[in-house]
């Protein structure tokens, strides 16, 4: 196939994409633009486009750093990796294929360190790092978390804490408090 066809292919599958989502046929406009990403796994509008479709998912994490590998100044899709990593929970940063899961499972969690130039980690990782809860805690907590949401319960990571008596509230709402002061000493940096 001649680089004016592929083009044009691509840009019909776009096109069929934005239709389906608009549409609100997500799950349809998902396939269309797994198979913009099968023919050129880079494109920008089909990263950010799954990165939007599966925003309440740590899928949309994985989509969207993968747009920004390429293109660290694409402001849409920083916008909406801050939403999807808010919205994973916490999760997000403690599936098995994240770098920080690999560190903690072969035991170097302690490693783990923020520095000025990082993003505030997730909150279950946060309050592991404060010393609120031990690794092996949130572990449990995650599982719990995802088994969870599995059957519709989208409790945020800090009240299944709560729950599985890791946290008092005291202790959520301090934690929350240090994380949210670290954000913003983030952003003024």
């Amino acid at each position: 196939m001649n680089r004016n066809n592929k083009q044009l292919d691509l840009s019909s599958l776009i096109n069929q994409g934005v239709t389906e989502a608009s549409a609100g046929n997500h799950q349809n406009a998902q396939s269309i633009f797994k198979q913009v990403l099968k023919i050129e796994p880079n494109n920008e509008t089909a990263l950010l486009w799954m990165g939007w479709l599966n925003i309440g998912n740590v899928e949309a994490v994985s989509y969207l750093e993968r747009l920004l590998a390429n293109n660290p100044n694409h402001d849409v899709a920083r916008a909406y990796l801050t939403q999807a990593r808010a919205r994973s929970l916490g999760t997000g940063s403690l599936t098995s294929g994240s770098t920080f899961w690999q560190r903690a499972y072969k035991g170097e969690a302690a490693k783990a360190t923020t520095n000025a130039s990082s993003v505030v980690p997730f909150l279950g990782e946060f309050l592991m790092r404060q010393g609120f809860i031990t690794f092996k805690q949130l572990q449990h907590a995650v599982k719990y978390h995802e088994e969870c949401s599995l059957v519709g319960d989208d409790r945020p990571i800090g009240q299944i804490l709560v729950a599985l008596g890791y946290l008092t509230r005291e202790q959520l709402e301090q934690g929350l408090k240090m994380q949210k002061e670290q954000y913003y000493r983030y952003k003024a940096s």
